[in-house]
């Protein structure tokens, strides 16, 4: 996998589109055109594409000149809001890592300072610093499913809210007349309410609401 590596072209930080489509495991053609199409609509918006992306060239392996784009950070944050899975957050943390390990550089190549304002500068790293991470945790956990132990909490709640149900005579047994009819039904009322194909597809995030989703099911009446 390719290492990312963040340059100061013309003063802003970059990351060439070589090494991201290398990284994400994606033809750099195909990632050229998708840039091209978030170009296209930064300009229909009148807002400036040059704060996302920056057109270029490099060499390829035949020493030919092609065409490229360099992404600011904030052009990395457009790509991977596009992307899901393990390379997505991969690409997430690399770049992020990337970003702030040369604006550690910037600062320190800034001039001495007086121990009131390198104060105040080292705040202002760690609440950026503790922004990108809360933003980071959040987008891990947007885009991660549960986990083995959250898994193993959600079919025990299922199972015990279909025996309860069950036993207190609360289901249709007219339509529900076996206990494997009433696993299917919230089974299958979970896959719809969640939009996953199966319960451990759910996202980490929506833990909390699928067990309590259960707790309260009741099978419909149809």
């Amino acid at each position: 996998m390719c290492t990312l590596q963040v340059i100061n072209h013309n003063g802003v930080n970059v990351i060439s589109s070589v090494e991201v489509a290398e990284m994400v495991g994606k033809e750099h053609s195909d990632l050229m055109k998708s840039i091209r199409k978030y170009v296209e609509t930064l300009h229909s918006a009148n807002l400036p594409s040059e704060n996302f992306f920056l057109a270029s060239e490099y060499l390829n392996s035949r020493k030919q000149l092609q065409p490229c784009f360099l992404l600011t950070k904030k052009g990395c944050d457009m790509v991977a809001n596009k992307m899901t899975g393990e390379k997505g957050i991969l690409f997430t943390v690399a770049y992020v890592d990337k970003f702030y390990e040369m604006e550690k550089v910037v600062t320190q190549q800034l001039p001495s300072m007086t121990p009131l304002q390198m104060i105040h500068t080292m705040t202002n790293e760690m609440m950026k610093q503790d922004e990108r991470l809360a933003s980071l945790e959040d987008k891990l956990n947007h885009q991660l499913t549960l986990d083995f132990g959250q898994q193993r909490m959600v079919q025990n709640a299922k199972n015990k809210r279909v025996y309860q149900l069950w036993n207190n005579g609360k289901i249709n047994s007219d339509i529900l007349d076996t206990v494997q009819k009433v696993h299917a039904a919230i089974g299958r009322d979970l896959k719809n309410i969640f939009a996953v194909n199966s319960f451990r597809d759910i996202r980490k995030h929506e833990y909390e609401e699928a067990i309590n989703y259960i707790n309260a099911w009741r099978p419909s009446l149809v």
